[in-house]
């Protein structure tokens, strides 16, 4: 997989161009964007799989939107066909409703200072969320 943070559309297509043939992914990091990214326009230019991220400053991220906005873009994302990252810590993963094809789906939860005192919880509600993929991100601060 090949992650991007591109600044507009025409940055993303110069930064695919770059991405090995190799990857048989790319994550679209729109949360980095200066301008709104149309997903759309993302998923037209390679046909590898996209995924979408938003990452949210509570877990290391550039949204610093609403919970109803972060709600809107992904589902947005999801809708326009994309796989979507989806933060454990929204809550949107909690109604069944909600992504019904979760194999588009890939559940996050980043926790930028350490690894949380209760992980192996956090891990098992995480993979009982039925998505294509878990990833927790622990770091430590310097």
């Amino acid at each position: 997989m090949a992650s991007l943070a591109p600044r507009d559309v025409a940055d993303a297509r110069r930064l695919v161009s770059l991405v090995p043939a190799r990857a048989t992914a790319i994550e679209y990091r729109v949360d980095l964007a200066q301008e709104p990214l149309p997903v759309a326009a993302l998923l037209a230019l390679d046909e590898r799989t996209v995924i979408m991220t938003c990452r949210t400053t509570r877990e290391g991220g550039g949204f610093e939107g609403s919970a109803e906005e972060y709600r809107r873009l992904v589902t947005a994302a999801y809708d326009a066909g994309a796989t979507v990252d989806v933060e454990h810590s929204s809550g949107l993963l909690s109604r069944a409703a909600n992504f019904a094809q979760r194999q588009r789906i890939v559940v996050s939860c980043h926790s930028p200072f350490a690894l949380p005192v209760d992980w192996e919880r956090l891990l098992s509600e995480m993979r009982a969320s039925g998505t294509r993929a878990v990833k927790l991100v622990a770091g430590a601060a310097d």
